[in-house]
């Protein structure tokens, strides 16, 4: 798979440049997708700790490092971004990368989260459907130019909130409400995103 290769390659670049004086700058963005892409495996060591542990305040004190970790990811998600713009560093593997490190970030953490919540199952299906339906239509036109969505884009912040907010919640149960409103605001922007979705790569396909 072509997406394979490049993902692959890319990443040996990454590390191969990153800590050299002229490469910094260039992969800078890279390696804050590539965090974000790493996060959630920590973030599931943390709150397994959390989850086994029968002292309610070691409990509390590993959701809290799940909690700083998942907010922490919306930063580099933010970061990345603005490192590629002050740089000029955009590339196919960083717009790649930035899609398998959000799929990767939200099915991971949605999964880990249903131990607390199984309404995060409904984040995870919409994240899978999204992810299947871009699959498909790369599949049927590997030539076609598929771009992140205005509403795509946005909705990956109340989707990081969304997450986050589900190990807050845990800790303090006044955030509840708030969790509520993120996770129903997520799921009508994961609805609209795949709309928006479907609707770009069918313009772009009849476009051809």
């Amino acid at each position: 798979m072509r997406e394979i290769d490049i993902l692959c390659d890319g990443t040996k670049e990454l590390f191969e440049e990153f800590f050299t004086k002229e490469g910094n700058e260039k992969q800078r963005a890279n390696m804050w997708t590539f965090t974000r892409l790493v996060l959630p495996f920590l973030i599931v060591i943390t709150s397994s700790k959390s989850f086994t542990s029968k002292d309610e305040r070691n409990k509390k004190i590993y959701l809290a490092y799940s909690a700083i970790l998942a907010s922490f990811a919306a930063v580099t998600d933010y970061m990345d971004g603005k490192s590629a713009r002050k740089y000029n560093a955009t590339s196919e593997y960083g717009k790649l990368l930035d899609q398998v490190a959000d799929k990767v970030f939200a099915f991971i953490l949605g999964l880990n989260l249903t131990n607390l919540d199984h309404r995060y199952l409904r984040i995870v299906i919409g994240e899978v459907l999204i992810g299947a339906v871009n699959l498909y239509y790369r599949r049927k036109d590997e030539s076609i130019d598929m771009k992140s969505t205005t509403i795509g884009k946005i909705k990956e912040w109340p989707l990081f909130m969304t997450l986050a907010s589900g190990y807050i919640s845990s800790i303090d149960n006044r955030f509840d409400k708030v969790k509520d409103v993120l996770m129903n605001t997520t799921s009508v922007m994961q609805a609209l995103t795949l709309h928006s979705y479907i609707k770009q790569n069918k313009e772009l396909i009849k476009s051809k």
